[in-house]
This record gives structure tokens, C-alpha cells and sequence, in this order.
């Protein structure tokens, strides 16, 4: 019997539509993965990383279309990645729910995975599993600052380097100050053992004006001073009155520090001193700062004490790169070993270069019938009446009273 062609083609359309009206849709946690060639769904389980909400009921939604695009369409049971910043270790998923943020120290740059990636050592990333977008790349990991570091991954923060060791950035751990050296915690570099320290200004009845020198290391990786001659120290303490949450400061006080404690040196459990300045920096403050002192009259005042540096002979303290350093006098100028700064030859003596003196007879009086102003360099004629202070390279700087 033949089979005409109209009625072969109304049979092939009405299998079509009976295969496409029977077939079942992609529950959730399934995923159009393709179809038969009647348009039958071909769901799989929806793979770790991804979510499937499965199909939308409806006529002509219940199939699975061969392109991706398609596919991708709610009504085709799609497969979603989780995005970037998040993933998914569970099968079957059915939610974006299940996509989880990933972790402090960790992120995750692709879609559709099933764990996070760990930052590398000596990074970190400190949101933990709160905004996505902070976990989308590896640029999210920073580096640990100077004078820390971190020896594993997975970490929100970096850890201080302790007293006596240093690192420089994106360190995976810190390094020992070499020999002679040493360093106060969370440290990028070591210091020298510092010199000796010169304090003018305390207005204390046991005063603490004079020649101080480091002794020996407390915990903190600072340095304690002691008073040439007497039983007066300046040291560091972060919390003097101990077990309430203090203040860090340099103390100064009669009572030598401990240097096997972490606070409360002085063991006094009631912050008792002479004076104090708020202040974390490794040496005592640098030139001249307000301390609150205890003052002769038995009461507490702001006043302005200056520290700086007790140089040899003919040298005067600076500041340089945060440390007290010693220079030479300029030209014209003296000091001694007990002063702090130089001071300028008085007017009618001169001197051509520093010199290392307590009294102002190392400069050299004037010739009869020269002059010099205060701090010269040589004497001049009177009628010249040059002012020579701060001449470099035999320039000069003044004006005369006469007319040049």
C-alpha cells in the first residue's frame, strides 16, 4: 500500500507533537544537558560549582533546544555558574543560595567552581566571605606591609614582626637584626645601639635635667636610659598602671625599668614618675616636645622639655631620618661635650672652623683695629664692618655702615 507523501509528512508531525506533549521537564537540581531527535529531554544533574532551578512548566517549554544560547533560557532548565567571587562544592544544587562567598584569604577568579583559590604567602585578604566582590581576583590579596609578614595562606591580616627582627614588604617571615642591632616590634628596618641623649627643660624637684645613656633593651626592642651619675632613668612603657588599659609613653622616673616585663616597668601598678609624653616612637622624642611633669611646686604642668643628642666636642644633635644624629659646628662656633647645640663666637672674637670647647675662649679675640660680629669666620676693618656669618666659599653677607 503507498503512502502518499502528505500523509507521511501529517504522520511524522503528529509523532513530533505526541513525543513533545509526553516529554518531562527538567526538575530542579537538573539541567538541560540536550535532546533526542523527537525532542525528548535529556536532563542531567546539575554539577558542582553551578545551580539548576530547573524548567519552566508551560506548553512548548518542556524541551531542550541544541543551542547553548537557547538552552541558556529560563524555560530550558539552564545551567548557571556560580560567578566569580563565590563557589559551590554541592551537587545538584537548585538556588543561587548555595553559591558561598569565599573566605578571609581567599578568592576565586573564574565561574562555576567548587572551591577558592588561597592568597599567596605573604598576602592577605581581610573580608571574610561578606561582598563578593572582594574575592573576584588575585589583585583583592594585598601584600603585607613593612615590618610584618605571614608564613601561610588563608589569613586576614598580617602578623607584626616581634622585637628584635624586621622584613620589608610581602615578607614571608622576618629576619634576625643583624649583630649590634635591634628593632621594636612590627619593625621594616634594625637601629644601632643610640648614643647618648641630653635633657634640658624638666622643671622637677629631683631633677631630671642632664646626660642620659642606654642601658640595656627592654621587651618592647626600645632601649632604657640612665642619668650620668644619679639613679634617674628614661624608658618606655605601653600600659603603666597594670591591668587597666593604659597609654604608651616615655616615662621618666627614679625607679629602674624591668626589662622582663611587657608594661608596668617600674612595677608600681600606679603610673608614679616624675614626668611623661605620649608616644610609640623607638627613641625618646626628638627635640623639644611637651611633657607633663611634676613640678617643683608639687603639681603637674605642661612644659616644653627638649632631647637631643649628647655629641662629642665640636659636634651639635640634628634630626636626621627620624634618628638623633651628630654634625659638626659651623664655622664659628664651639661646643663641648656636655652641650647639646653649638654656640656662636661672641662678637669681636672669631673662629675659621669648629671647635671642640665648654667656654667661649676657644674662639680668638680680634686684632686691635678689626671687628667681627657674633659667629665670624675672621675679623675685618672697621670701616668695611663686613657681617661674615654664614660666608660660604669666601662670599660676603652684610652691608656697610660706610658704603661698599
Amino acid at each position: 500500500m503507498m503512502v502518499s507523501p502528505a500523509f507521511a509528512i501529517f504522520l511524522l508531525l503528529f509523532s513530533y507533537f505526541v513525543q513533545l506533549a509526553s516529554a518531562d521537564t527538567c526538575g530542579p537540581g537538573r539541567y538541560c544537558s540536550s535532546e533526542d531527535w523527537f525532542g525528548n529531554n535529556q536532563c542531567s544533574d546539575c554539577p558542582a560549582g553551578s545551580y539548576c532551578s530547573g524548567q519552566t512548566e508551560g506548553a512548548f517549554y518542556n524541551h531542550c533546544w541544541a543551542d547553548e544560547d537557547d538552552r541558556d533560557s529560563d524555560n530550558n532548565a539552564p545551567k548557571v555558574p556560580c560567578p566569580r567571587g563565590k563557589y559551590s562544592p554541592t551537587p545538584s544544587a537548585q538556588s543561587t543560595s548555595t553559591c558561598t562567598i569565599c573566605s578571609a584569604g581567599e578568592y576565586q577568579d573564574e565561574t562555576g567552581k567548587t572551591s577558592c583559590k588561597n592568597c599567596a604567602f605573604g598576602k592577605y585578604l581581610s573580608d571574610d566571605g561578606t561582598h563578593a566582590i572582594h574575592h573576584n581576583s588575585e589583585a583583592d590579596c594585598k601584600v603585607c606591609g613593612a615590618g610584618t609578614y605571614q608564613e601561610s595562606n588563608e589569613v586576614s591580616s598580617c602578623t607584626p614582626c616581634p622585637a628584635g627582627r624586621y622584613s620589608a614588604s610581602s615578607s614571608e617571615g622576618c629576619s634576625d637584626c643583624p649583630d649590634g642591632e635591634t628593632s621594636i616590634a612590627g619593625s621594616s628596618e634594625c637601629y644601632e645601639r643610640p648614643g647618648p641623649i641630653f635633657v634640658t627643660g624638666t622643671c622637677n624637684v629631683l631633677g631630671y635635667d642632664g646626660a642620659y645613656h642606654a642601658m640595656n633593651l627592654t621587651k618592647s626592642g626600645r632601649y632604657y636610659y640612665k642619668k650620668e651619675g644619679e639613679e634617674s632613668y628614661i624608658y618606655w612603657d605601653p600600659n603603666c598602671d597594670k591591668g587597666i588599659e593604659g597609654e604608651e609613653k616615655w616615662i621618666l622616673d627614679n625607679n629602674k625599668p624591668s626589662t622582663e616585663k611587657d608594661a608596668d616597668l617600674d612595677d608600681d601598678m600606679n603610673c608614679t614618675y616624675g614626668g611623661f609624653i605620649s608616644s610609640d616612637s623607638v627613641l625618646p622624642p626628638i627635640g623639644e616636645n611637651d611633657w607633663t611633669l611634676f613640678c617643683v611646686d608639687l603639681t603637674w604642668e605642661d612644659e616644653p622639655v627638649t632631647i637631643s643628642a649628647s655629641c662629642p666636642e665640636g659636634q651639635e644633635s640634628k634630626i636626621g631620618g627620624g634618628k638623633l644624629i651628630c654634625v659638626p659646628c659651623p664655622s664659628g662656633s664651639y661646643s663641648g661635650a656636655s652641650l647639646p647645640t653649638c654656640s656662636e663666637c661672641p662678637a669681636g672674637k672669631y673662629l675659621e672652623s669648629s671647635t671642640a670647647s665648654l667656654e667661649d675662649d676657644a674662639c680668638y679675640t680680634c686684632p686691635d683695629g678689626l671687628i667681627s660680629f657674633p659667629g665670624s669666620m675672621f675679623c675685618v676693618t672697621e670701616v668695611h664692618n663686613w657681617d661674615f656669618r654664614g660666608c660660604v666659599s669666601g662670599e660676603k653677607v652684610g652691608d656697610s655702615s660706610e658704603g661698599r
